[in-house]
């Protein structure tokens, strides 16, 4: 890399960027502009000069609060500092993020560039949503600190502001939606698998709100743990579909002509009053919170939901052991 003069005394190049993304080569008061235009291949970021010279750069990828992406260069290299690009996140899918700049080419013009970093995306301990750059290339963990919620079609939709133009007050509203669907772990924890991957996904800690369900109630709700969202309530909506044996689903619709079911193993749990309790289980083994209520009317009304009731009482040994019969 270059050797920038600095009052006569050789130094490592201290890089930085200016409002329009271009490369800032020495600190104030004695940098330079230099012309060219960023690029990201292989998540590693460098700058190409009009002659069609490479400036590469060694460092750690990062967001900031506005949501810019950030390059910190390494000390220990012979250049220095930090390069900002500013501009917004337009998509993300599994194991990419998709990022615009503006930027300025050869004839001075604006023009808009989209970078594409690679790696997987998951939960941090406060719920927030998070993207780890995958090695071989320049490392990194860019967390977005904004609020998540769930969309109109049980979609995962990240929302947030930036500035437009400076000291205009003009903000833009930035959208970002992972398409993806949900299940259910464990009491404590749910999990959001991104479409198109092979176990990327989203994990988070919450708190199940409804832990007693009656086969007509097409909502699980939770409470999510700690963090930025701490407090705030999430809901799965969706249809009981009854098997005729042990195993049920709970069948949550995704948007026109999708669909997805979250199976479950049904034990005997108890008799309350005119109704039997069913303890659901994942099929990974892990109570699941829930306990589904089927109500003398609800068997009545229903006759895949008696059936079912039916086969849990005779095949489950804690029923048989109880001596609880189907009639009651």
């Amino acid at each position: 890399m270059p050797e920038v003069k600095i009052r006569g005394v050789e130094k490592k190049a201290f890089y930085s960027t200016a409002g329009d993304n271009r490369l800032v080569l020495g600190r104030r008061g004695f940098a330079s502009l230099t012309a060219g235009r960023f690029s990201v291949k292989d998540n590693r970021l460098s700058y190409i000069l009009p002659n069609g010279s490479r400036i590469p750069f060694d460092g750690e990828w990062s967001l900031d609060e506005k949501h810019n992406l950030v390059f910190f260069l390494r000390d220990d290299g012979d250049a220095s500092g930090r390069i900002v690009l500013r501009g917004k996140i337009i998509s993300a899918r599994a194991g990419v993020l998709a990022f615009e700049a503006s930027g300025v080419n050869e004839s001075g013009m604006v023009e808009w560039q989209v970078f594409e970093l690679y790696g997987h995306w998951d939960a941090d301990t406060s719920n927030r949503l998070a993207f780890t750059l995958r090695k071989g290339g320049s490392p990194g963990r860019l967390v977005l600190r904004a609020s998540w919620e769930v969309g109109s079609n049980q979609e995962i939709v990240y929302t947030y502001t930036r500035e437009t133009l400076k000291r205009t007050g003009l903000r833009e509203k930035i959208t970002v939606t992972f398409s993806g669907y949900w299940q259910i772990y464990s009491r404590n924890r749910i999990v959001y698998s991104l479409c198109r991957s092979s176990g990327e996904g989203f994990a988070f800690k919450v708190c199940l709100q409804t832990p007693s369900l009656y086969p007509a109630d097409g909502k699980i709700k939770y409470r999510l743990g700690a963090g930025v969202s701490q407090g705030r309530d999430i809901s799965l909506y969706g249809q009981w579909k009854f098997g005729r044996r042990f195993n049920l689903a709970f069948e949550m619709r995704y948007g026109p002509g999708s669909k997805e079911r979250i199976y479950f193993d049904a034990g005997f749990k108890n008799k309350r009053g005119d109704s039997l309790a069913f303890r659901l289980k994942t099929l990974e083994g892990k109570f699941s919170g829930i306990s589904l209520l089927c109500s003398r009317a609800s068997m009545a009304a229903d006759n895949t939901v008696r059936m079912f009731a039916e086969f849990v009482l005779k095949n489950d040994e804690k029923a048989v052991n109880a001596g609880v019969e189907f009639e009651f």
